[in-house]
């Protein structure tokens, strides 16, 4: 019983704190662009890119998902989620904070999708309350996340939203880790 609770907190983590990198960008990004020197056009991709490769790798992960063991999969989105945030942490420009972000994205979507499908895996312990914490913790991060940004934002871009990010990998891979068995 206390691997599954295990790995729910950790999913529940990583939901809400994948909703909190989507939405902290918002009042963060300016500053960002400022700092990276880019444009207005760049400016909007730092957002875009991320959501954009989290909802196109959603259904790839699904499908896959169906074939290959999902703690693998967790672990491959993680680090996958981990090397984009390396690459934004090492963006001298635009170009390559957009690629780091792209892969965030990648990630991202990943674990939000592996998410349900681990929920579906637990039998009687996912009943409706289970659905429902992910859905709340998904709200809660998307409600917060502005304020994260905008509470970043205050300083110069110096990759802070990057290094909360690799908090988050390291702390969530423990608990995948330790909460799945297969």
């Amino acid at each position: 019983m206390a691997a599954p609770v295990a790995m729910l907190a950790s999913l529940l983590t990583f939901t809400f704190l994948i909703a909190v990198d989507a939405t902290s960008i918002v009042l963060a990004v300016s500053t960002i662009t400022a700092d990276l020197g880019g444009n207005a056009t760049e400016s909007f991709w730092v957002g875009a890119s991320y959501l954009l490769a989290m909802c196109l790798s959603q259904p790839i992960v699904a499908r896959l998902s169906e074939v290959f063991n999902r703690k693998s999969l967790v672990l491959a989105s993680i680090l996958t989620l981990g090397i984009g945030s390396l690459v934004c942490e090492s963006a001298s420009g635009m170009p390559l904070l957009l690629a780091g972000r792209t892969i965030q994205g990648l990630g991202a979507g990943g674990l939000m999708v592996l998410s349900y499908a681990v929920y579906g895996d637990l039998g009687p312990l996912s009943g409706p309350k289970f659905l429902a914490a992910i859905s709340l913790f998904v709200a809660a991060g998307t409600v917060s996340g502005p304020f994260v940004g905008a509470a970043l934002s205050a300083n110069p871009f110096d990759q802070e939203s990057v290094a909360i990010s690799m908090l988050k990998n390291t702390v969530t891979s423990d608990l995948v880790l330790d909460g799945q068995s297969n």
